[in-house]
Order: structure tokens, then sequence, then C-alpha cells
């Protein structure tokens, strides 16, 4: 059977779908804002599944996710509004391509790093690429 809707919907909570999902329109979640303070940064993808991260602090260290999905899709934008480069380090859960790991987000610039989630749990593994400098 099939459930149609003409309309705007919005749904508090899960829903699983077993078939496929069409749409016409976009199918996103909301943009969760943060702020990075001193003493690490933890995202909480249950917010959401973009970040747009403000840096506040002289170091980065990006921790373990928090309430990942697998399949799931994420993005953390990294945004440096200071002049001094800022540096970054990543929890062991996060592998990038090559294993080359941006290590620094430049003065007045933003980082973004895509992620795609394999697995959940204790040691969640995330598959990670980046790009920078955007202009």
């Amino acid at each position: 059977s099939s459930l149609g809707c003409s309309c705007d919907a919005e749904i508090q909570g899960d829903l699983e779908v077993d078939g496929d999902v069409i749409s016409d329109g976009q199918i996103y979640s909301n943009l969760v804002t943060s702020t990075i303070n001193p003493g690490g940064f933890t995202p909480n993808f249950s917010n959401g599944n973009v970040y747009s991260s403000t840096v506040n602090s002289n170091s980065c260290i990006v921790e373990k996710p928090g309430f990942v999905r697998a399949g799931a899709m994420y993005v953390i934008i990294f945004k440096q509004t200071g002049s001094n480069n800022v540096p970054m380090s990543w929890n062991g859960a996060y592998i990038f391509a090559n294993g080359i790991k941006p290590n620094i987000i430049r003065g007045n610039s933003n980082l973004v790093v895509s992620l795609i989630c394999e697995s959940t749990g204790a040691s969640p593994v995330l598959y990670c690429t980046w790009a920078e400098d955007f202009s």
C-alpha cells in the first residue's frame, strides 16, 4: 500500500520505511549551529545531520560523535572568523582518505567535512572527506 501527501509534513521522532521514498521536494534535517569552546567538540547527531560550528578556541579537538546511525550522511562546517590558524585533532572514529586529516582551520576560513557512518556503538566508524578555503 502507499501513503500520499500533497502537503508539508513534519514528523517528530523516528520514521521507518520499508520501500522507496520519493520526493518532488527536498528532504533535509535542520541546520544545527554551535560554538566550539575550549575543551573539545562532540557532535550530537540526534540534533541534525548538518552542523555549522564557529570556533571560539585556540584549538579544536573533535571527539567521538554521539547518536550516529549506520548508513547516515553528515556534514560539519567549521568556521574560523578570527585571523589565527586553529590546530585540530580527531578522535579515531573519523577515518580520512589516504590518512590525510585536516590539522588546522585557517584564519578567516571555513573547513567542510563530509562523513558517512559505516558502524555505530562503542567504536563508530565514519569515513570522511574534507575541503577548505572557499571563495
